[in-house]
């Protein structure tokens, strides 16, 4: 026979599974059929929104800023209304989206990446030219 104590754990046991089963199912198909990146014939678009870190810098003979990330990147930024120069030669965090005109010039073997800025977050201190 049994007890009321196996009865009770018989009955959690089941009651359970009935709440994770769901959740177990939904993840284990969502690994198996991942969704398509795109469609045949399209190109997957770029990131809506991307962070660099880094020491903002003006480029020289024009009236542009840019910032190098920790890889040695460096965006051309494009303000949008923001006034970057209080933040000249300072250590900052800028979230932007990528520029649809991310082309490399003729002559150079990296492209030439823009980056329209959203905002602009001061970081500790200053960073040398």
């Amino acid at each position: 026979m049994m007890g009321p104590g196996f009865r009770t754990a018989a009955w959690l046991f089941t009651l359970s599974l009935l709440a994770i089963g769901p959740i177990l199912l939904a993840q284990s198909s969502a690994e198996h059929n991942p969704p398509p990146a795109s469609t045949p014939g399209e190109t997957a678009s770029p990131p809506l929104q991307i962070a660099v870190r880094g020491c903002l810098h003006h480029v020289p003979n024009t009236d542009k800023y840019s910032i190098a990330d920790s890889m040695g990147t460096t965006w051309i930024l494009l303000p949008s209304g923001f006034d970057l120069a209080p933040h000249l030669n300072h250590r900052v965090l800028i979230t932007g989206k990528p520029a649809a005109e991310n082309t490399p010039p003729p002559t150079a073997t990296k492209p030439l990446l823009r980056l329209r800025v959203l905002t602009v977050k001061p970081i500790a201190g200053t960073c040398t030219p």
